[in-house]
């Protein structure tokens, strides 16, 4: 594949003793004069925009710590000549590929020399290397377009279509899928997403997917997030009837998980109300009634995928809708 990009990823090898591995930020180096500084890509209300801003000597920096990337704090910048347009002009791109905190700063020193420099964040980070063990970083990807930003665009989407995307899915034509969320919300029953099956079949939709609501007593955002067992109220057959239904219609069946949250209305957060992530003895803080589960245990991780994997093994699941409704801060 032909277009101007580097790929750069640390890998730090354990020592004598365990130290932590400090995360490997990624640099490049480039003179100012000339250049300015699109620092990241902001998400405003539904859609997203990058405001300009003129390097100045020092540093300048966006990043995250709310423990993911997100449209609000998207791992990515830009180095752009001043007269760069949508079709014309340099343009140097680098994207973190990693979706958790990320710090990205451009230091401006003495000789006008912008350094760039991107990685995983340092604030309360730490992994412990024990010896023979090593850490790796996520890849900076780092393009240079003489086309102004269009140009940079094309190359990280040609470069991620065919080199970032991977396996039988990569080059497969993706389904028509229809997702009953803002038709029916929390209130819906296995016959009537069978009813929505049935009328959109008729228009060559090829894939339904049933969102949040089918699990626990979720009948609305308060509830249940953990409980990862059908709502037999609802589906009273269970999923599996209601995906042999959509399949008799022609149309593939998926389904709506948060893995990574718990809802204090919950059975399991009242059997284990220390598996959320917390300081002990201070307030625990929810976002849509929801914490965040400790996924750093084993015994977490476990039971989640104890959970998920009863579903997915038991129910003809082509399509996982893998949701995030929050952040960890």
């Amino acid at each position: 594949m032909e277009c101007d990009y580097a790929l750069r990823q640390i890998r730090e090898l354990g020592p004598t003793k365990g130290e932590a591995a400090s995360g490997g930020e990624h640099e490049l180096g480039l003179r100012r004069r000339g250049l300015r500084n699109a620092p990241s890509l902001r998400s405003v209300g539904e859609r997203a925009e990058y405001i300009p801003q003129t390097l100045f000597k020092g540093n300048q920096s966006i990043e995250s710590k709310r423990g993911a990337s997100s449209p609000q704090h998207n791992p990515f910048l830009a180095l752009l000549r001043k007269d760069v347009g949508e079709q014309y002009g340099e343009v140097y791109g680098i994207n973190l590929v990693y979706s958790g905190n990320f710090f990205a700063n451009v230091e401006v020193d003495q000789y006008d020399t912008a350094r760039v420099t991107m990685g995983i964040n340092p604030f309360d980070f730490s992994w412990l290397l024990e010896p023979g063990e090593a850490f790796q970083t996520p890849e900076a990807v780092m393009v240079y377009s003489g086309e102004g930003l269009g140009g940079m665009s094309r190359i990280y989407h040609k470069l991620y279509r065919t080199r970032l995307c991977r396996g039988v899915h990569r080059d497969m034509e993706r389904p028509v899928l229809v997702n009953n969320w803002e038709g029916t919300y929390f209130d819906f029953t296995a016959d009537k997403i069978e009813q929505i099956a049935a009328k959109e079949s008729e228009i060559g939709v090829e894939l339904l997917v049933l969102d949040d609501g089918w699990f626990g007593k979720r009948n609305d955002d308060k509830s249940s997030q953990g409980d990862w067992f059908v709502n037999r109220e609802k589906l009273p057959d269970g999923l599996d009837d209601l995906a042999g239904r959509i399949n008799q219609l022609g149309l593939q069946f998926g389904l709506w998980f948060e893995p990574e949250m718990v809802s204090e209305d919950s059975e399991l957060y009242r059997d284990h109300p220390d598996w959320c992530i917390h300081v002990k003895d201070r307030r625990r803080t929810t976002s849509r009634s929801q914490l965040v589960l400790d996924f750093s245990r084993k015994e977490v991780c476990d039971a989640i995928v104890e959970q998920l994997s009863d579903i997915l093994g038991s129910t003809p699941i082509v399509y996982v809708k893998w949701d995030i409704n929050r952040h960890m801060t």
